[in-house]
């Protein structure tokens, strides 16, 4: 009994190392895995993060070089002022550097006295509280330079946010050129309606001028035509009295073209035959 029994725990023995070793292997193996699946992992994080950094990065640098190469003036405005511009900015109101234009308050960019009789403070502090209630707000600025130069300009402003953090950005254009072309179509424009006036009056003086003999040539030549005339006479005076009504017509005609320039044509309502004047022989 105790051969068998000795043979038995030896078995055991034996038996159990083979499951410890076994048992050890497997962890091995598996923590082999492990720690290859935990590089892969690593490697793979690793390099979606690298990746998403470059992205970023790419994406900063190309909204920093819209930012600064714009040619519009932009500025950021936070809770208490600006806190950065572009070089455009810094040109427009003639300011040397980013820190002085930041430690200016959004009034001081204005005459003091707006287009609309309010100071401009009132005005930059309604923009600012119409833009973070909206989203959105655009409008005109008498804009003012530190040499004192004062320029109209158009601010278009929208709500952002920059790291969690509300923030306006403001992108002002000076608009003094399209002022001046403005200015200058309203003055070619008032000019031509001033020549059309001119010559409406021209034609129409000079028009009553030559209604006045034409009346007496066609006064006199139907005058003539009641005296005795020979055949030859009576053609001749019947010629001078048509081609006169014809050109005075014409004159009637001027000026009413003149009348219709200057807004003044009066509509006359006179009962005719129209059947009668289709079959009225036309006059040359």
């Amino acid at each position: 009994m105790l051969k068998l029994q000795r043979s038995a725990n030896a078995e055991a023995a034996v038996a159990a190392f083979r499951t410890y070793d076994q048992t050890r292997n497997f962890v091995i193996v598996m923590g082999i895995a492990a720690g290859a699946l935990g590089l892969f992992i690593a490697v793979f994080v690793t390099r979606r993060a690298s990746r998403q950094a470059d992205e970023i990065e790419k994406q900063k640098l190309k909204y920093q070089t819209l930012f600064e190469a714009n040619s519009d003036a932009i500025v950021i405005i936070g809770k208490k002022g600006f806190t950065d511009c572009n070089p455009a900015a810094l040109a427009m109101f003639k300011i040397k550097s980013v820190d002085e234009f930041i430690h200016r308050a959004p009034h001081t960019l204005g005459a003091p006295i707006q287009a609309d009789g309010r100071n401009a403070e009132t005005v930059a502090q309604e923009a600012i509280e119409r833009v973070r209630a909206d989203g959105y707000y655009a409008f005109e600025w008498n804009g003012i330079r530190t040499n004192g130069q004062t320029f109209p300009a158009e601010i278009v402003m929208y709500a952002m946010r920059i790291e969690d953090q509300p923030m306006v950005q403001a992108i002002m254009r000076d608009i003094t050129q399209r002022r001046q072309t403005e200015q200058s179509l309203q003055q070619a424009r008032d000019a031509a309606l001033e020549a059309a006036r001119i010559k409406s009056e021209f034609v129409a003086n000079v028009s009553h001028e030559i209604r006045t003999p034409m009346h007496a040539i066609i006064g006199m030549s139907g005058l003539m035509l009641k005296t005795p005339l020979n055949a030859t006479q009576y053609d001749y005076a019947h010629t001078v009295d048509s081609a006169a009504k014809t050109l005075l017509k014409l004159i009637n005609d001027i000026l009413d073209f003149s009348k219709i320039e200057a807004g003044k044509l009066d509509i006359e309502h006179i009962a005719f035959n129209l059947p009668q004047h289709l079959r009225a022989p036309i006059e040359l």
